[in-house]
């Protein structure tokens, strides 16, 4: 596989542990996964690890899970409905007082 037919998340992972000046068994000891992890992922051979893998890596190379998994410039995108807890799917406004008795 050349490296232009890498998926995104090989190449940004390992960008920024390069960037971060580790090798990869350094950085699967710091996230506390296995070197061979490491390397099938930036090898693009681990395409969707699990979010626990990514949080762990994210953590080890010091950046969010949405950096680890953006482009530089590209933003989050704002959560659907569907992403929302229940609780949140209330409008936020002013609450309705009670008269107050007397």
């Amino acid at each position: 596989m050349l490296a232009t037919e890498l998926p995104e998340l090989a190449r940004r992972v390992k960008r920024l542990r390069e960037r971060a000046n580790m090798s990869q068994q350094s950085l699967a000891v710091a996230a506390g996964l296995s070197m061979s992890m490491v390397s099938l992922i930036e090898q693009g051979q681990r395409e969707n690890p699990r979010a626990s893998t990514l949080k762990a890596l994210a953590r080890a190379l010091n950046v969010t899970v949405d950096e680890l998994l953006l482009e530089e410039g590209e933003e989050k995108p704002a959560p659907s409905a569907e992403d929302m807890p229940p609780e949140q799917h209330k409008p936020r406004g002013r609450k309705a007082r009670r008269p107050r008795g007397g």
